[in-house]
């Protein structure tokens, strides 16, 4: 038995897609209820009615779609005809001209159209029952398209190859989110036209008006015959267009489908994840202990990394630049121990050898370690020393608790640390006291930079997606980053006191270590 491939002209479903709202709109606007009584009785002037009569028969020819019988001269008629006795089939070619360019004579106005189908909605309340909504799309999305192919007849089996799948009511998630490197918004619009017409899909974000925004930088030359098909799917569709991502592909398993046009989109250098955006935190308690003195020339260096850490625009990138910070001191205090107990010897291999041994340590122990000797130096013009400076940040985070809510808090951040530990246990912090937070910190922040930074698979990945938690967030940008600023900003201006013989951990007392 021989299967005859079947032709289909597009635009033929796309005007009796069209038509079928119009003839609604008319129904409504213009027709009778179940009683025989227009729905419009005493709601409109007669001019209105007129005006409503006259739109809907311009829309009618938008649509080539004749409304007056050949036998009679609309002029000496009163009433449009009624929506049941227009032959939508008897059609003439100016609905065909929207779609050829090179047509002559007069032409239909997409413009025309689409400002009539609006305003005819309107005025007839905007009603859910008559999908305005997908209507507006297919001419949204025609606009897209080279036009002429509309005219040409294409075959079922391509158009039967793909589908139209409603992915994610109201935008709840699924992973079909993404959004812009360029200006971190979100895209609502992208169209994937393969070599290879299979590999083919369409992706459209509907908002919660039900229109689909189409950034004008996306547009590139009309897209065919994937964007053709995605006419005809929504043509055919029987349920309206709602809130929510829409996908048309050739894929019908769900995880494949969703994963194939995820993996399309990072190629186009997309992120799934909204960025978390930091705030800048200023410090001018540490700038009153500035002494004009003192030499900071030293630490130039110290200064682009403070200057990393404001510029930072995400919390997790912040993050990272305390951490760069911090790891900087570890390897300074360990070099400036070494050369200040050297009491102005021959720097040798011996001490070469001690130092390479050093700062292999471990880096949890080396940042324990730049916490303890930091602990009791001054770093701030209300003369706190580090630990209780920290302390007045602890504090502060708790008071900014909503009422009710710190059990809540509590938990969220113990289990915040025990993902971020690699045993997948972690420890718990007793919130009861202040040191209990403050003995742990160095833990804490070195777990969360191995989370950040690692990403291996046995290892819990700590990425912008958890930044949507707000306690996690909040624990993140308003405990952690202020008590590591603190340190970062604070510890090159720090001093051991008043009356104490200073032995700064950052400040090399020799210009030159002599060799020989």
């Amino acid at each position: 038995m021989t299967h005859h491939n079947q032709m289909i002209k597009p635009i033929d479903e796309i005007r009796k897609a069209i038509t079928s709202l119009v003839q609604s709109l008319h129904k409504f606007l213009i027709g009778h209820d179940d009683q025989g009584l227009p729905y419009f009785k005493d709601k409109e002037t007669e001019k209105e009615i007129e005006e409503t009569k006259k739109e809907i028969e311009e829309t009618y020819e938008c649509l080539g779609i004749k409304i007056y019988k050949d036998e009679i001269d609309k002029d000496e008629i009163d009433e449009i005809y009624k929506p049941d006795e227009i032959d939508t089939e008897a059609v003439t070619s100016s609905f065909d001209d929207l779609f050829d360019p090179k047509a002559e004579g007069p032409q239909g106005d997409f413009d025309k159209l689409e400002k009539n189908l609006k305003e005819l909605h309107k005025k007839a309340g905007n009603p859910d029952v008559l999908d305005f909504n997908k209507i507006s799309l297919i001419l949204k999305l025609i606009r897209e398209i080279k036009l002429s192919s509309a005219l040409k007849s294409i075959p079922t089996t391509d158009l039967n190859q793909f589908k139209l799948y409603e992915e994610d009511r109201l935008n709840t998630g699924n992973g079909l989110t993404f959004y812009n490197s360029a200006d971190d918004s979100e895209e609502n619009y992208y169209v994937y036209d393969g070599d290879d017409k299979k590999n083919s899909f369409v992706f459209m974000s509907i908002s919660s008006s039900g229109r689909l925004e189409i950034n004008d930088t996306e547009r590139t030359a009309p897209r065919t015959p994937i964007l053709l098909y995605t006419i005809l799917l929504i043509c055919r569709r029987n349920e309206p267009i709602r809130q929510g991502k829409w996908l048309v592909s050739n894929i019908a398993d769900p995880k494949n489908r969703l994963s194939y046009v995820k993996y399309h989109m990072l190629l186009k250098g997309y992120y799934l994840n909204k960025l978390a955006p930091s705030i800048i935190n200023k410090h001018p308690n540490i700038e009153k202990i500035l002494d004009s003195s003192k030499d900071y020339a030293q630490f130039h260096e110290l200064f682009e990394i403070m200057s990393e850490i404001n510029s930072r625009k995400t919390v997790l990138d912040k993050f990272m630049s305390c951490y760069h910070a911090l790891e900087n001191y570890m390897l300074r205090t360990k070099i400036v121990a070494i050369i200040s107990n050297n009491d102005g010897h021959l720097f040798g291999v011996r001490q070469f050898k001690h130092l390479g041994l050093q700062v292999e340590e471990k880096e949890l122990k080396d940042l324990n370690e730049l916490f303890k000797i930091s602990s009791n130096r001054i770093v701030n013009g209300e003369n706190q020393d580090l630990k209780n400076s920290i302390k007045e940040k602890w504090e502060s985070f708790w008071s900014r608790v909503p009422r009710g809510y710190k059990r809540a808090y509590e938990d969220a951040i113990n289990e915040l640390i025990k993902k971020i530990s690699p045993d997948g246990k972690g420890f718990t912090i007793n919130f009861n006291t202040f040191n209990g937070f403050y003995d742990n910190l160095p833990k804490i922040i070195y777990r969360m930079r191995c989370s950040i930074v690692h990403n291996k698979a046995t290892e819990y990945h700590l990425s912008s997606r958890e930044m949507a938690d707000p306690i996690k967030k909040e624990f993140i940008e308003g405990l952690c980053i202020p008590c590591m600023e603190m340190l970062a900003f604070g510890l090159p201006a720090s001093t051991q006191g008043q009356g104490k013989r200073d032995k700064h951990p950052l400040k090399y007392t020799k210009r030159s270590i002599p060799l020989y």
